[in-house]
């Protein structure tokens, strides 16, 4: 069933369950590395090390539940557990007293992060045309974005009125991301039937050489791709208030989420290599060096 839009209804409440959890997850992310810096005290090398061991999870499950989804061949059961995780994650942020507390709030984040991914992606791609792919998923990261800009701006607003209170406001994210879960019992998946075995047997050296090349450059960009906790501590240090510093991360958002769409569409017309490589661009040109 689609939309007037050529969006079926599944991809367009996924982007709706993406967009409450971002709004979440993003009143969260821009206070974190300020949270461990000056209000647990944690060096700057902790929230290297939070950040790093948070994201390698996410990477490293998105391999072990997109290969379990696929044997057996169920995806929202991946997609609501993800998601859950990831709003425990929300409840435990506001309990930190103390950085250790800290990572493993994030480690549950990123661990429901991993877990649901791959499973919703292949949802989207069973959901959509094959001549409309890119369109479905460049819909679906606008939403999820733009969930990344109105998230911000709402811890702004909560700094204002509570006062600067980090775990109230850690604790208040959790309402979106239950919107979030909630929505997700208007999904619906074809039954399928599971292919056995379930024992793992990953073959890596198998793929086609074409997504061979294509997991050599994600990686290499991967090394040079910097945590934006990195990013949004190195504002703060340029003298940038808590304020400027979310304004700042919640423009960077803005300008992904309005070209997220158009580039999908895009792709579908020209090829998606030829947009990726446009991105890869951009995002070399991006890099200055620094005066200071």
């Amino acid at each position: 069933m689609k939309t007037k839009f050529g969006i079926s209804k599944n991809v367009f409440v996924l982007g709706l369950v993406s967009f409450f959890n971002d709004v979440a997850s993003e009143m969260i992310y821009p206070l974190v590395p300020i949270f461990l810096t000056s209000v647990l005290g944690a060096p700057v090398a902790i929230v290297g090390l939070t950040e790093g061991i948070a994201e390698s999870t996410a990477s490293i499950l998105k391999v072990i539940s997109g290969w379990f989804s696929d044997k057996l061949q169920k995806r929202k059961l991946f997609v609501v557990a993800g998601y859950s995780f990831s709003a425990i994650s929300k409840i435990l942020l506001s309990l930190a007293f103390s950085w250790p507390f800290v990572l493993f709030a994030r480690f549950i984040d990123r661990f429901g992060k991993g877990m649901r991914t791959s499973a919703r992606d292949a949802l989207i791609a069973e959901s959509s045309d094959t001549s409309a792919r890119g369109k479905a998923f460049g819909f679906h990261r606008a939403l999820d974005t733009l969930g990344a800009v109105i998230g911000p701006l709402l811890a702004l607003l909560a700094i204002h009125f509570l006062d600067n209170k980090f775990r109230l406001i850690f604790f208040l994210a959790f309402i979106p991301a239950c919107v979030g879960i909630i929505l997700l019992l208007f999904v619906r998946e074809k039954q399928k039937e599971a292919n056995p075995p379930l024992c793992p047997q990953f073959q890596l050296a198998r793929p086609r050489p074409l997504f061979q090349d294509f997991l050599l450059v994600s990686f290499i960009f991967a090394l040079g791709n910097s945590s934006d906790a990195f990013l949004i501590l190195r504002a703060q240090n340029l003298g940038l208030s808590v304020t400027l510093v979310v304004l700042a991360y919640v423009l960077f958002n803005f300008a992904y989420a309005i070209s997220s769409t158009p580039a999908g569409i895009i792709s579908d017309k020209i090829g998606p290599k030829k947009v990726l490589l446009t991105g890869f661009f951009n995002y070399l040109s991006s890099f200055r060096p620094s005066k200071s």
